[in-house]
């Protein structure tokens, strides 16, 4: 497994994705992760396979390490 590297850092722009925390029952939370552009999409499911992580596991790493 590799580390986990910020969206800048694998070459996506703040512009091409938006991020919602979203608070559920329980103290539960999830991330929901929205792409502007395939590329940077396809930048992110790339990184994910290389960590060998779901994108939710991803996301959960790198914001809350």
């Amino acid at each position: 497994m590799s580390e986990i590297s910020n969206f800048k850092d694998l070459g996506i722009e703040e512009d091409e994705f938006a991020i919602d925390f979203v608070d559920e029952e329980g103290g539960a939370g999830r991330i929901d992760l929205f792409f502007r552009t395939d590329v940077a999409a396809e930048i992110f499911r790339a990184a994910c396979e290389r960590a060998g992580l779901s994108q939710e596991e991803y996301l959960r790493r790198l914001f809350f390490p």
